[in-house]
């Protein structure tokens, strides 16, 4: 595995106002992607990219009076369940005067500033499976730092030496000829800079891509086409002023890059479609990206547009409103959760209210695949029903919050008090993501909230507790209703308990 050193990424993002840099604390922002390509033999690598806003991290002065961000990433990266990489490693800013980290704040230049922002690029080999990335990263400054956290799932298909593929498609600010090849050298002898943004163009005006194309010999015909095009997210019809294509011979190995100018794009969701062609522009072979792009001009014709739709769409008070924006927390992203936290007034909070579900049209909830408020208020509804405790809302605990987030399960065990356990339940589901057979482990560990705290799951990247049933067993210790210490240990109630839970 190659690294990349520690190298700013020169980066349009939101315009921001910050506090005074060295009083920053504030828990990390930062946005993990990745793409999969093929070595010459066939083989599959993933490329992981790490952009770290360093106006979220806490700067130190050290012993030569400089001032330094410093973080910790804690990589690990799943296959089928099974850990088989992980690393940890600290970068660094570099070192800046007081008066330097002073100017960028006052010159507005944060997000590009090239002595900021934290980047990091990493390549590791891959078999075909079903794969999680997990990424933590820690501000090493903070004297509580708080560990974030970004899980992704992607699946790593078996290539197919007797037919034509191409790679995912990577988006990249810039591309140069290096003078020292490295971690960022494509095939093609080029660095390619990647743009680690979740997919957002945000103020920009060009889109760049890159694709490898590999065995497109197979194809049989020579030459052939390959295109370039968007369409809206929620259409199938192409843009028709936004397509490129060019001709290529077959060959065992080649590249597709271009760059799509999209100034003229209003705010929404799009996709690229890369296909590759006959000469009777018939389709061959295709794959497609998600792309999101921001005009803050758009943005806020937008939002007018937005306020007054939801009057017709859902019309709820402004107390109303407050609430059901509180029941989205737990399937909002980091910018959206920021997002409200700003919201100031009404008009805001009502636009805020119908764009979010308005994007969720294209983008539905990840695991349940629901698209619109009302289903999704159905799930509210049936956990405030279901699972309220003597502390809050139902969709506010645990199982309120898993219920929200992955839908109803295939299946619920309930197992009422019994052999020296408090209740708990198992909720099982046939399949989350690319993970099959996973459960979810409540327990009513106080008897007397109704909270039941997730205790264990087998879903990547949720509480894992492979003694779950002894901890379960052990919660009675201090509970009034048995007396732990004159068990009879003679008898052996925990083969019974675990003949009945799934593994």
């Amino acid at each position: 595995m190659r690294t990349l050193s520690l190298f700013a990424c020169i980066f349009t993002a939101y315009s921001l106002f910050f506090a005074p840099l060295l009083l920053q604390g504030q828990e990390p922002d930062f946005i993990v992607d990745q793409n999969i390509f093929s070595d010459t033999k066939g083989g599959k690598y993933l490329e992981v990219y790490l952009y770290i806003d360093g106006y979220s991290l806490r700067y130190k002065e050290n012993d030569q009076k400089k001032f330094q961000s410093k973080v910790l990433v804690d990589l690990e990266i799943l296959q089928e369940g099974k850990s088989i990489i992980t690393e940890k490693y600290e970068l660094n800013s570099e070192e800046q005067s007081k008066e330097e980290l002073r100017s960028a704040k006052q010159e507005g230049s944060s997000i590009t500033s090239a002595t900021q922002n934290l980047m990091d690029v990493h390549r590791y080999a891959l078999t075909p499976g079903s794969y999680t990335l997990t990424v933590k990263i820690t501000d090493l400054n903070v004297d509580t730092p708080k560990v974030v956290s970004a899980v992704r799932e992607f699946e790593c298909k078996a290539s197919v030496p007797e037919k034509t593929e191409l790679s995912d498609v990577e988006f990249y600010l810039s591309r140069s000829k290096p003078a020292n090849p490295g971690i960022l050298t494509k095939p093609d002898g080029k660095d390619y800079i990647p743009m680690v943004s979740n997919s957002s163009f945000i103020e920009q005006d060009s889109l760049n891509f890159y694709v490898e194309i590999y065995r497109s010999a197979q194809l049989g015909i020579s030459p052939y086409y390959i295109s370039a095009s968007i369409r809206q997210a929620n259409s199938e019809k192409k843009l028709d002023q936004y397509i490129y294509t060019i001709k290529k011979n077959g060959s065992a190995f080649d590249v597709f890059t271009g760059t799509l100018m999209i100034s003229d794009l209003p705010s929404q969701t799009y996709i690229l479609s890369i296909e590759i062609l006959n000469a009777q522009k018939e389709v061959l072979l295709s794959t497609t990206k998600k792309f999101f792009v921001y005009k803050q001009q758009n943005e806020q014709a937008l939002q007018a547009e937005y306020s007054s739709r939801y009057d017709i769409a859902y019309s709820y008070t402004e107390q109303e409103l407050d609430y059901h924006i509180s029941c989205l927390r737990f399937i909002s992203n980091a910018t959206e959760l920021n997002f409200v936290k700003a919201l100031k007034n009404y008009e805001d909070k009502k636009s805020f209210f119908y764009g979010f579900w308005d994007k969720r049209r294209n983008e539905p909830i990840q695991y349940t695949e629901i698209n619109n408020w009302f289903e999704y208020h159905k799930l509210i509804q049936y956990a405030n029903q279901k699972y309220k405790s003597r502390l809050r809302d139902g969709w506010e605990t645990d199982r309120g919050r898993v219920l929200l987030v992955y839908g109803i399960p295939n299946d619920i065990q309930t197992y009422p008090s019994m052999n020296n356990t408090v209740p708990y339940d198992i909720w099982t589901y046939n399949k989350l993501g690319v993970q099959p057979g996973v459960i979810f482990v409540f327990a009513d560990s106080d008897l007397i909230t109704n909270e039941y705290p997730l205790i264990h799951s087998t879903k990547y990247g949720e509480a894992n507790n492979p003694r779950w049933r002894l901890d379960l067993l052990s919660r009675f210790k201090d509970s009034n209703t048995v007396d732990y210490d004159n068990i009879d240990r003679s008898r052996d109630i925990r083969g019974e308990f675990f003949d009945m839970t799934p593994r």
